[in-house]
């Protein structure tokens, strides 16, 4: 798209915006295909922001959310590229990402996802987090890449659903493992999103402190027994720690923990 091109796009989804008519067929398809753009204007600030309005509105109907849907699941959208990152791909995997949040935030209210879907949404969502390697926050010419911040979210998203099964556990705390620990190397606060996905699968599945504990113990020492100072591991812990605290949520078994490990690191390390 050259500047033009942009520009018009940015308006007909504006005008569609302030029509407060319900969402246009046109405009919706135009969305979708620019979910990735790598133009921040229309990507960010236009559709990302469109999506939100529109759905808590309730502007757009059935059959428009099921084509949102059917249009990242049947393209694959979190996949594109995901075995090149740090390309342009990664733009339309992480927005992608950001709609499936919006979504399933707007069916948890609805009910209108059918139930082997939303399954499915589960696994791929997993399967999504474990396969992402691309660590960029903010990249100068384009914006918010965010893949990990963004699938994070969407991880604390299928996190509340009543379908997420017992042996998804260790799938969602291996994905939070693959990106501290394989990937790492975060600088925009990717830390604390993940801490939040993992503070919204405990108030939603809640699984045992001793599962999380036996977790957190495991791969902590990993680290610690080879010397290693993981920054994001550690910024993890810490904003899991307060988060938890912050919500109420009562764990004094992981609370506990946590504080075992970081008073371990800073006597292995001296520094915080």
């Amino acid at each position: 798209m050259d500047t033009n091109q942009i520009q018009s796009t940015i308006t007909l989804i504006n005008e569609n915006l302030v029509s407060n008519d319900m969402l246009q067929d046109i405009v919706l398809d135009t969305m979708l295909e620019n979910i990735g753009n790598t133009n921040s204007e229309l990507r960010d600030d236009t559709i990302y922001s469109a999506w939100g309005q529109l759905l808590s509105n309730g502007r757009v109907n059935h059959k428009q959310k099921m084509k949102m849907l059917r249009h990242i699941i049947d393209n694959k959208t979190l996949f594109i590229g995901i075995d090149q990152p740090f390309e342009d791909t990664t733009f339309e995997r992480a927005f992608s990402s950001l709609l499936l949040v919006q979504l399933l935030n707007d069916h948890y209210k609805e009910k209108w996802i059918p139930a082997y879907t939303e399954s499915h949404l589960v696994d791929v969502t997993l399967n999504y987090m474990m396969q992402e390697k691309d660590n960029r926050g903010f990249v100068e010419e384009f914006g918010w890449a965010h893949a990990f911040a963004h699938g994070a979210d969407l991880m604390g998203a299928i996190a509340k659903s009543p379908l997420f099964s017992r042996r998804d556990y260790q799938r969602f705390l291996e994905s939070i493992k693959h990106a501290l620990i394989d990937v790492e190397n975060f600088h925009y606060g990717e830390e604390g999103r993940l801490a939040e996905a993992l503070v919204q699968f405990i108030k939603s599945q809640n699984p045992s402190e001793e599962e999380i504990s036996n977790w957190i113990t495991r791969v902590s020492d990993e680290l610690l027994i080879h010397g290693v100072y993981n920054v994001c591991w550690k910024n993890f812990l810490m904003s899991f720690y307060f988060s938890l605290n912050v919500n109420e949520i009562l764990v004094p078994k992981i609370s506990n923990t946590i504080e075992g490990i970081l008073k371990r690191y800073y006597q292995e390390f001296r520094v915080f």
